[in-house]
């Protein structure tokens, strides 16, 4: 007992230093049972809503500022990429930042034809330059028909002559004409009405009698007979088309003679092509390729035309149905606006409806190829490198800075693309041109 006693007080301390069973427990270190990352990746897969596309930031409506600040810069692009010849480099690709040399005469002269056109309505002594620059380039390849009494433009004197060439030469001419009538005297017009009355000439030497045009012309080739002639939609459309403001200018020249009947080959051709470009070829087994192929040419020739009939019921009723079937084919059939392609061409013949819609009083259809046009024009602009609405591009916005300045508005193919072609730019300008006059009509303050 005395040995226990002794050891009592040193017991007791022990017993005090442990923990009683009712304590509070120390919490022992977590064990690390996170899914691996894999794991925590497949369930970010798994939620519906990671898979779906953030909702676009909605644009803005279209102003007359942002379409001049567009125009302004596409015809700045144009402009530069005119060589000292006076054609044009073809494209350019901003990010490889090489150019693509592939050539085509009608683009060239489409070109040619959109800076004669941005110096009518928005004359500077830049567009001016630029505008003789290219029409004496194209003048200096004019040569004689082996086989007829004709002269006609050619491409860097290339031995095919494309109709659409010739076509849209004589678009550019009337557009430089009309707009430098007042500073020109008649010695320095002479040059270029007899360009047009050459041209004009040739193209009355490949009409058929079906109503379209010969595709293209070879020198020193055998002529094909008429029945079995090629043809080509986008042609037919620019030979029409220039027909049309042909004779508009000289029917308002009472001084100037037509160098050809272009009135009497209107009344028989534009029934003629509508016909075999809408009803023909939206029936069963028609192509409506051909169709796309026309469109925009074939709606602003409607256009033209009403003008130039103005008065003449059956003329003006012609032209109006064959702007809206080809343009409500384009917006429900062809469905335009969800095409990924550059799409400014279709613009340019929305416009040229919009504008006969309202000339014949059908405003509930022109607001509604307004609108469609509004919408499928202000997405196109957001493809304009340093346009108004770059900031929603987001290809832009990820090589924001390093976009060589040369890029400066050009609009690219696609809104993911970073090629710059010339014929783009060119029917995205005029389109905007055209929308314009249709949105903010003059005057303006």
């Amino acid at each position: 007992m005395p040995r226990l006693t002794r050891f009592l007080p040193a017991l007791l301390a022990l017993l005090l230093a442990l923990p009683a069973p009712w304590a509070a427990q120390e919490t022992p270190a977590p064990v690390d049972d996170a899914p691996p990352p894999w794991r925590q990746r497949l369930a970010h897969y798994a939620q519906g809503e990671n898979w779906e596309k953030p909702p676009e930031k909605p644009l803005p409506p279209l102003t007359a500022e942002m379409l001049e600040e567009a125009i302004e810069a596409a015809g700045c692009y144009l402009m530069n990429q005119q060589t000292p010849e006076g054609n044009f480099r073809y494209a350019y690709d901003f990010i490889a930042d090489t150019e693509e040399n592939k050539d085509n005469q009608v683009r060239q002269a489409g070109v040619l034809w959109s800076i004669c056109n941005l110096n009518r309505y928005r004359f500077t002594e830049e567009t001016r330059r630029s505008s003789l620059l290219g029409l004496d380039f194209f003048l200096r390849g004019q040569k004689g028909l082996p086989d007829a009494p004709q002269i006609v433009v050619t491409y860097k004197s290339e031995p095919i002559v494309r109709t659409g060439t010739a076509a849209l030469f004589c678009l550019a001419l009337l557009d430089f004409l009309e707009g430098q009538e007042r500073y020109l005297t008649e010695v320095q017009r002479r040059p270029f009405l007899q360009a047009l009355e050459n041209n004009l000439k040739f193209l009355q030497y490949q009409e058929l009698p079906q109503g379209s045009w010969r595709e293209e012309y070879e020198l020193n080739a055998i002529r094909l007979p008429e029945d079995i002639a090629p043809f080509s939609p986008y042609f037919d459309g620019e030979c029409l088309l220039a027909y049309a403001k042909a004779a508009r200018y000289y029917k308002a020249r009472p001084d100037l003679t037509p160098p050809i009947p272009l009135e009497a080959r209107l009344r028989d051709a534009l029934p003629k092509l509508l016909r075999k470009y809408t009803v023909e070829c939206f029936a069963e087994g028609g192509d409506t390729n051909y169709t796309k192929g026309f469109y925009q040419w074939g709606a602003m020739s409607c256009h033209q035309a009403a003008l130039l009939f103005q008065g003449d019921p059956e003329m003006e009723s012609l032209a109006l149905e064959g702007a809206l079937a080809l343009t409500w084919w384009l917006l429900y059939q062809h469905k335009v606006e969800a095409r990924n392609g550059n799409t400014g061409y279709a613009v340019e013949g929305l416009a040229a409806t919009i504008f006969l819609a309202r000339q014949a009083g059908r405003d509930k259809e022109a607001e509604k190829i307004q609108q469609a046009a509004e919408r499928l024009l202000a997405r196109l602009m957001t493809w304009q490198v340093g346009g108004p609405l770059a900031d929603y591009n987001p290809l832009f916005r990820a090589w924001e800075g390093r976009i060589p300045e040369r890029a400066f508005g050009g609009v690219t193919a696609a809104a993911d693309s970073s090629l710059i072609r010339i014929d783009v730019v060119q029917h995205q300008l005029h389109a905007m041109l055209l929308m314009l006059q249709a949105l903010f009509p003059e005057p303006r303050p």
